[in-house]
């Protein structure tokens, strides 16, 4: 579907653009705002995001979808965002609400209180991971990514984004113990 989208843009229909945009950007913020923790150059970001689509639109190859090329884009963008600042990324924490998932309204006070430590931790544990491994979890679980979409936007091969992510998971669920024992 995005991808006739991108054929109707390249012809110049600006609905298309509009709708390519339209699908794209929530997903696209959280990304960045993740790596940036700021919302203003999230914003600001997410703005180059999608004039680099647009003037790149023609080198659309359709060898990946759209949404992995469009996601190569963000990468390179954030990674450009920390050039130009000259500092070298820092980890921003990712705030529970990304991690949350929709909530059950018939839970009860307590149910819902055990559901908010639960995700504590996790994002806790996710918080302490390096950035690498963060970015594997985050693409692959929070975005919905293949392996084989991950490595086309990480740069990394297959093998590396799969050992990348046994890895980060191994590692959050060491934290999670740790975090949990601790509580207890």
């Amino acid at each position: 579907m995005d991808e006739e989208l991108v054929k109707d843009a390249l012809k110049g229909d600006e609905r298309a653009f509009e709708t390519l945009h339209a699908r794209h950007a929530d997903d696209v913020f959280r990304y960045v705002y993740m790596k940036v923790g700021n919302r203003q150059d999230a914003e600001e970001l997410l703005q180059d995001v999608f004039v680099k689509m647009v003037r790149n639109l023609a080198g659309f190859s359709g060898k990946s979808t759209f949404r992995t090329w469009l996601f190569s884009i963000v990468r390179h963008t954030v990674i450009d965002y920390y050039r130009k600042k000259g500092r070298l990324q820092k980890e921003q924490p990712v705030e529970n609400d990304l991690l949350e998932a929709v909530s059950d309204t018939t839970a009860s006070a307590e149910e819902v209180a055990s559901n908010r430590e639960k995700r504590s931790h996790v994002s806790d544990a996710f918080n302490s991971l390096p950035e690498g491994h963060r970015e594997i979890l985050y693409l692959r679980f929070m975005e919905g990514f293949s392996l084989k979409e991950t490595a086309r936007i990480t740069g990394k091969s297959v093998m590396a984004v799969k050992s990348l992510q046994k890895r980060a998971q191994a590692k959050m669920g060491e934290q999670v113990d740790e975090e949990v024992n601790i509580h207890v």
